[in-house]
C-alpha cells in the first residue's frame, strides 16, 4: 500500500469510517429515533438534545408530559403525577450518545437503575457557581419501612413487569427519608417511579407529606444513544407558596445530578461487559 493510501486509510481508521456506521449516518439515525419516539418536539428541541443541551420545562396544577417519549410509562406517569395534585413540577429530557450502551444486557441495565447504594456521595453543583456539594450523605436500600434494616441493592436475573424496594436517602436539603421506589418495565422502556413514605422537613418545619412528592424517570436505550426523562412533582401547603422556585430549583439539582449518576454507572457497566 502507498504511503498515501495508507495515510487516508489510517485517517478513516481513526475517525471510525473505515468500518461501522459513518458520523453523518450516525447522528442521521439520531434525528429519526428522536423525531419518532418524541414527535412533541420541534426542530429546535432535537437539535439542542442531541447536540447535549438538556430540554426541561416547569408545570404547576396542570401536570406536563410534552418532553416525554410515547411509550407506555408516559401516560402512567401522567397520570400518578396528576393525582399529585403538584404545586410545582418540573420535566426534563436529557441524551446520552452511545452506539454500545443498547448491547447491555437488559437485566444489567435495569440493576444498575435499581443500584441505590452507589448514589451514596453523589454531587451536584450549587446553582450560579462552580462550588461542589455532596447531594446524598447516605442512601442505600432497607428491608421494610418499619425496621429500615440496610440490605445489599436488590438484584434480578429475569425482569419483572413490576417490583418494588424500599430506600433511604439522607439527603442535603431534604434531609433523612424513606422511600418506595417502584420499577415498571415494558419493550425495553425502564420507568422508576419514586415517592416519600416520611414527611420531607426544612428544618423542623414540615413541608411535604408522604406520598406528595414523586419523582419519576424513563431510562430508553435505542441503537443509537440512551434518552434519560425525568419528572418531578411536589404537592406543599399554601403558606409555602413563594417556596415554588427554591422547590423548581430543587428538582432540577436532583435531575441532574442523578443523570450524571446514571452515566457514571452506565459506562462503567459498557467498559466491564462490552
Amino acid at each position: 500500500m502507498s504511503t498515501f493510501l495508507y495515510a487516508i486509510f489510517l485517517g478513516l481508521l481513526l475517525t471510525g469510517q473505515a468500518f461501522g456506521t459513518p458520523p453523518s449516518l450516525q447522528a442521521e439515525q439520531a434525528h429519526t429515533t428522536t423525531r419518532s419516539f418524541f414527535p412533541k418536539l420541534d426542530p429546535t428541541d432535537v437539535d439542542n438534545l442531541l447536540q447535549g443541551s438538556p430540554l426541561n420545562q416547569t408545570f404547576g396544577r396542570a401536570v406536563t408530559t410534552r418532553l416525554a417519549p410515547e411509550v407506555t410509562a408516559t401516560e402512567r406517569i401522567h397520570r400518578t403525577t396528576t393525582a399529585v395534585s403538584p404545586s410545582f413540577g418540573l420535566e426534563a429530557l436529557y441524551f446520552h450518545p452511545s452506539t454500545r450502551a443498547h448491547k447491555l444486557a437488559p437485566e444489567r441495565l435495569y440493576n444498575l437503575t435499581r443500584a441505590i447504594s452507589t448514589m451514596e456521595g453523589l454531587e451536584y453543583t450549587v446553582e450560579n457557581s462552580s462550588t461542589r456539594k455532596i447531594l446524598y450523605k447516605e442512601a442505600y436500600a432497607i428491608n421494610n419501612p418499619q425496621s429500615a434494616r440496610r440490605v445489599p441493592d436488590p438484584v434480578v436475573r429475569k425482569i419483572p413487569a413490576e417490583a418494588s424496594l424500599y430506600a433511604l436517602q439522607d439527603d442535603e436539603g431534604f434531609g433523612r427519608n424513606m422511600y418506595r421506589v417502584t420499577h415498571f418495565y415494558d419493550s425495553g422502556a425502564i420507568h422508576i417511579q419514586m415517592s416519600n413514605l416520611t414527611t420531607i422537613r426544612m428544618g423542623f418545619i414540615p413541608v411535604i407529606r408522604p406520598d406528595l412528592f414523586i419523582l419519576q424517570f424513563i431510562v430508553l436505550p435505542t441503537e443509537s444513544g440512551i434518552y434519560f426523562y425525568a419528572n418531578g412533582a411536589m404537592r406543599a401547603p399554601a403558606i409555602m407558596s413563594g417556596f415554588g422556585g427554591t422547590a423548581q430549583e430543587g428538582l432540577r439539582v436532583r435531575i441532574d445530578a442523578l443523570f450524571d449518576w446514571f452515566v457514571q454507572e452506565l459506562e462503567s457497566a459498557i467498559a466491564e461487559d462490552l
